[in-house]
């Protein structure tokens, strides 16, 4: 069976390995890049390619975006969509949003025909997602509220679009809960259409939020499909990720979705 996950940093493995990075076990938030954990992140990197014999020459030019990109293939290994028993790709990206899925099932279905099932994930409610243009490209980002300039690569795009999309995420942040629920709402149903003109069978993945309000919203909006709060619960907590945590219970996720899938 070919599935296609869309989802956010619960479905990535993101901060899965983030405690053998650092060697330390401790709660964190948002991402390794975020905090800059570059230095740490290279000696891992090294480490970690001489104990999987990796001979790749290391790359030269931007070393730190090839450790970034070479942590998050680990981790993207290490994430219970990798540990299902079918033929998946994984499209979650931090900071995601049903607009991105909306955009990544359409690319998905132009390349790779139409998916078996689609796993659709619950995302943090402040999610923020931008669309504009800039010299004729258009230009789709997706972000956590904390985004800044720590996050921003010059060779994915440049300056004058960073401050675009800045001054843009600063408008949203201004707006009132009920934008964007209305917000989230809209864009839901708009990939539903996507879904069902393709006669795509599909599953909502439950993770939740801290808020217990923003759970229920999104159960309104989405429906309940396969519940993984405990999971979330287990290692998520005051707006922290436990990282060793949320390593041990990939297994015991795609278990649970395979037992799912298994039924359907």
């Amino acid at each position: 069976m070919k599935i296609l996950i869309l989802g956010d940093c619960q479905s990535n493995g993101n901060n899965c390995l983030a405690d053998e990075v650092l060697e330390e076990t401790a709660p964190r938030s948002w991402s390794l890049r975020f905090h800059k954990n570059f230095q740490q992140a290279f000696k891992w990197y090294l480490k970690h390619r001489i104990a999987n014999k990796v001979k790749d020459p290391i790359p030269s030019g931007d070393i730190e975006s090839a450790v970034w990109a070479y942590l998050r293939q680990a981790e993207l290994d290490v994430a219970w969509p990798n540990l299902l028993d079918h033929e998946v790709t994984n499209r979650s990206l931090n900071g995601a949003h049903f607009v991105g899925y909306h955009k990544r099932l359409l690319q998905y279905i132009e390349r790779q025909g139409l998916p078996d099932h689609v796993l659709v994930t619950d995302f943090t409610f402040p999610h923020i997602v931008s669309s504009f243009k800039r010299n004729g490209k258009r230009y789709v980002f997706e972000k956590s509220p904390n985004y800044g300039d720590v996050e921003w690569n010059p060779e994915d795009y440049p300056i004058e679009v960073h401050n675009e999309l800045k001054k843009r995420m600063e408008f949203q942040l201004a707006q009132p809960r009920e934008w964007y629920v209305r917000k989230h709402t809209k864009s839901f149903n708009q990939l539903i259409k996507v879904l069902e003109h393709y006669k795509l069978k599909w599953t909502v993945v439950r993770f939740g939020d801290d808020e217990q309000e923003n759970i229920d919203l999104f159960d309104r909006i989405m429906g309940r499909g396969i519940d993984c709060i405990d999971f979330y619960k287990y290692y998520h907590s005051d707006g922290l990720e436990h990282g060793t945590k949320k390593l041990e219970v990939q297994k015991d996720i795609a278990r649970k979705i395979n037992e799912f899938l298994m039924r359907e």
